[in-house]
């Protein structure tokens, strides 16, 4: 029964050179590892992941145009599965842009991408006095000195200013080995 599945979902290309063998042995056959057919099939990988040129990029948004005839669409009367599938697209699709044309009045895409301002840009002048003044103090006492001044900081948002401003901050500084010049 088992060599017979395979022969059955065995390419004709793969038909002479692959074989599956009885139950209780191991499989030779990358055909045949997965018999329910949800993972591999073939002899291909269904799914791929998409790495193989490069990292991927965002989709980009559907236009604006496709946008405005399907909220003119729900607007009308049409039911949002209706409109889905007169348009090729999502039904989420479809409710997501009537949702943001009912409270912003429109359906447009948000902004993709772009720079986003850093949260400690108005305190750049007093970190970088404070570490004038005080040159061996750590990431996590600037943290804590900018907590008690009332300034929601994290970690991380003081090592990304100290490093676009070209600072490390080192904890003891580099040695010279015994016996070198």
């Amino acid at each position: 029964m088992h060599g017979d599945f395979c022969a059955r979902r065995r390419p004709k290309a793969f038909a002479s050179t692959a074989s599956c063998v009885g139950e209780g042995s191991l499989e030779r056959d990358s055909v045949c590892l997965n018999r329910k057919g949800d993972s591999r099939g073939d002899g291909f990988l269904i799914q791929d992941a998409g790495w193989g040129w490069g990292p991927a990029s965002m989709a980009r948004p559907y236009s604006i145009d496709l946008r405005d005839r399907v909220v003119a669409s729900v607007g009308s009367g049409r039911t949002c599965r209706a409109t889905a599938a007169l348009f090729g697209v999502s039904v989420s699709s479809v409710v997501k842009w009537s949702q943001r044309f009912r409270t912003t009045g429109s359906a447009a895409a948000y902004w993709m991408g772009g720079h986003r301002r850093r949260v400690l840009a108005g305190e750049r002048d007093w970190l970088l006095a404070r570490l004038a003044e005080k040159p061996d103090l750590t990431l996590r006492a600037l943290v804590a000195e900018l907590v008690e001044r009332g300034v929601p900081a994290s970690y991380g948002a003081v090592w990304r200013l100290l490093k676009a401003e070209g600072i490390t901050v080192k904890k003891k500084p580099v040695r010279r080995r015994a016996g070198s010049p």
